[in-house]
């Protein structure tokens, strides 16, 4: 009878342990439908809460410290809030939604071209990028995906 509660626990263990967690970060907080990245990037949703929904381009390889969500249009860099979380490394092409917000931040050259190639543009798109460069970078509060 000890071995079959003791089968039985485990089995439940096992069972719990393995699902995945219905978000990473905070619980979600925004209230409002999410946006495609496209209308995220409209200078009018800077420096608020939104949340975004889109599909994931490519996640960070060695951490899953970041993530390129895409709309098929256009692409956005996610980071995450202080490194309290970070994105499951097989994600891409799974739908997340993501909540927090989108800042322009200052990137050095090197850095646009890092983030420009991880994104996916085009080499004479990277070359292009010459000195400092102000980008849209979204700091996710919270991540879930459907």
């Amino acid at each position: 009878m000890r071995k079959l509660a003791l089968v039985i626990f485990c089995a439940l263990c096992v069972i719990g342990c393995s699902k995945t967690p219905e978000f990473y970060g905070k619980e979600p907080f925004v209230q409002s439908a999410a946006l495609t990245v496209s209308q995220a990037l409209e200078p009018t949703n800077f420096h608020q809460n939104i949340a975004v929904k889109a599909t994931v381009k490519t996640v960070c390889k060695t951490e899953g410290c970041w993530t390129i969500l895409t709309d098929g249009k256009q692409t956005m860099r996610v980071v995450f809030a202080q490194g309290r979380f970070a994105s499951p490394m097989d994600t891409e092409g799974k739908t997340a939604i993501v909540e927090g917000q989108i800042e322009p931040t200052i990137v050095s050259e090197v850095e646009a071209r890092i983030n420009a190639e991880q994104a996916g543009l085009k080499e004479n798109m990277i070359k292009s990028l010459i000195g400092e460069q102000r980008v849209p970078i979204f700091t996710a509060e919270s991540l879930r995906f459907e």
